[in-house]
């Protein structure tokens, strides 16, 4: 019930970011499609891979999605499968921080205004964030997880 709430407050905020671009643009904004981001552990390499959209598996440092010009706001699901131990850190699952080439300079939480979230659901297996798509922007961000299990970074390129 109480993620619930949460949700449709962010929704509502989404529908107002929206509707203010709209305005001052001219044109009516269309939601970009959920990004799908599964987290697969290797067990012998003891390393994340990661899926995009039902993709093939990549290593995290090649995993970019590509948020294309007009689509906002866009949610992103990142999910964890093979790990029956991982689960997402509640609070501080999710750190952003933007620039082309500073995947190696990770900074502590939310450091862009285009992410909305994060919302961790599903006994702490699913985690949910908006990315707003307002300005062109590389977007890095790491995913932490509980128990000591090592962080997966991926990208984000903002085309609004």
């Amino acid at each position: 019930m109480y993620t619930s709430k949460i949700i449709a407050v962010a929704a509502a905020a989404l529908l107002l970011t929206g509707c203010e671009k709209a305005m001052t643009q001219g044109g009516p904004p269309y939601p970009g499609p959920t990004e799908d981001v599964r987290l697969s552990w290797i067990q012998g390499q003891n390393e994340w891979m990661v899926h995009l959209n039902n993709g093939a598996a990549q290593h995290p440092k090649n995993a970019k999605t590509i948020i294309p010009q007009g689509a906002d706001p866009t949610m992103f699901v990142v999910e964890i499968s093979g790990h029956p131990n991982a689960t997402f850190k509640n609070p501080g699952g999710l750190t952003v921080w933007e620039g082309v080439g500073a995947k190696s300079l990770p900074q502590p939480g939310i450091n862009s205004d285009q992410i909305i979230g994060p919302i961790v659901t599903e006994k702490g297996r699913k985690l949910v964030f908006f990315d707003l798509n307002t300005t062109q922007v590389t977007l890095n961000y790491a995913l932490h997880f509980n128990n000591g299990i090592p962080t997966v970074d991926p990208i984000i390129e903002n085309n609004p």
